[in-house]
């Protein structure tokens, strides 16, 4: 499996946070909202669906191996692509970007990572601020999310707009969807004292609009960050806290 992103690229602080345990470079100390990426573990689950993961960043070289002592933690370093990658993955190798590749334990894990990444739907875009095009390949179908924001949409009365393409890219088939973006900010109710000084969390809801700018109700998803479930509303939904609100 092959993750590519086209970001600026590790430092040695993020290396360092990815070979320890609770050491997160998402801290932000003195921050008041936001409830992600303080526990220093989330990389860590790469070892439930693959033994070997090889990593690629910024002249960054290096593979962990939770066969190996320590190997979670403890750094190997080599070139990348390593030697015994598939050639399909290999002309896929962009040295300029940082690239993961896992190696998956079993055909199961690629057959429910492959099933999984076809349930991912554009409205998850909605929720990440800092991803604007996500690319997904798998063995059944290539597909592309793209969002585009307008903060003051002028045929909208200068409303948060944004609107989600959909392209698939064996047939170059395109599907667009329109959404009003309504933003609300709360206090926190209960406290939690790994984040003592976050005491606001933030509320998102999405409406799905025609090309009149007229709502259309359908069932639509609720986000946590990632998908969370379908509870029959009309509107997307992403709240930072989905517990405490």
């Amino acid at each position: 499996m092959l993750i590519s992103c086209n970001e600026v690229g590790f430092e040695e602080a993020n290396i360092e946070a990815l070979c320890r345990i609770g050491d997160s470079t998402k801290k932000v100390k003195g921050r008041t909202k936001g409830y992600i990426g303080e526990k220093g573990i989330g990389f860590k689950s790469v070892f439930k669906v693959a033994n070997v993961v090889h990593i690629s960043s910024k002249g960054y070289k290096f593979r962990l191996d939770r066969r190996c002592m320590l190997g979670m933690i403890a750094p190997i370093f080599e070139d990348f692509p390593p030697e015994n990658l598939i050639d399909e993955l290999r002309t896929q190798i962009d040295r300029k970007q940082t690239q993961l590749i896992l190696e998956l334990l079993r055909k199961s894990e690629f057959d429910d990572i492959s099933n999984e990444l076809k349930k991912i739907k554009p409205q998850i875009l909605l929720f990440l601020h800092k991803i604007r095009k996500l690319i997904i390949h798998t063995p059944e179908e290539d597909v592309q999310f793209e969002i585009q924001r307008d903060i003051e949409d002028k045929d909208l009365d200068r409303k948060e707009t944004a609107t989600l393409t959909t392209t698939f890219l064996q047939g170059d088939k395109k599907t667009k969807e329109r959404y009003l973006i309504v933003r609300r900010v709360g206090r926190v109710s209960v406290k939690d004292d790994r984040r003592e000084n976050v005491k606001v969390a933030e509320a998102i809801l999405a409406f799905p609009l025609d090309e009149q700018g007229r709502p259309v109700a359908h069932s639509q998803d609720t986000y946590a960050y990632l998908p969370i479930n379908d509870y029959g509303f009309n509107v997307s939904c992403f709240f930072s806290n989905f517990s405490n609100l």
